[in-house]
Parts: C-alpha cells; structure tokens; sequence
C-alpha cells in the first residue's frame, strides 16, 4: 500500500513539474563565469535543483564522514592506551 501511495506522489510530481516546465519555455541566458548558454527556463530551474541537491548531498556526506573518522581515531586512541590492572578483580581472587 506504501509503495503504491509513493508511485501515486511521485507520478503527481512529475505531471506538475511537466505542466510547469511546459508553461515556462521561454529562453534565458545563463551567464557564468567562462561563459554563457541559452536554454529554456524550466531546464534552467532544473539544472539549479539537481545542482544544489547533489552540492547539499555531498556537504552532508562529508560532514558525516569527518565526524565518523574522527571518531574512529578517538575510539582506536582509546584501545591502544594501556589500561591498569583493577585492584578490586586482584582483591576478588584472593
């Protein structure tokens, strides 16, 4: 039931985001840095979309993968150190 409420959503977003992009086919420039390109507006708003979804992912990624490195070096620090005997295990055993 799940699955087909997702496919029902999804199939809703692409209809709105054909009907948008059809409604908006007028051409703009996008000028950067080395140069410029024409293109149609919804593939402009596209194109910015995919950009910040894929510049969002990978900052999350990092910012996840430097936290679990760090930890894993705090953790590994932690084994290597050498740990005193307990004196209340050498008490028990008498």
């Amino acid at each position: 039931m799940r699955q087909a409420l997702m496919l029902l959503l999804l199939l809703v977003v692409v209809m709105v985001g054909l009907f948008l992009g059809s409604r908006n086919a007028q051409p703009v420039i996008l000028d950067y840095f080395y140069g410029q390109a024409t293109m149609p507006l919804s593939v402009a708003v596209l194109l910015s979309l995919v950009t910040g979804i894929l510049l969002g992912s990978v900052s999350v990624w990092l910012g996840t993968v430097i936290r679990l490195k760090a930890r894993i070096r705090r953790l590994r620090r932690e084994i290597d150190r050498p740990r005193e005997p307990s004196t209340e295990r050498l008490t028990a055993d008498r």
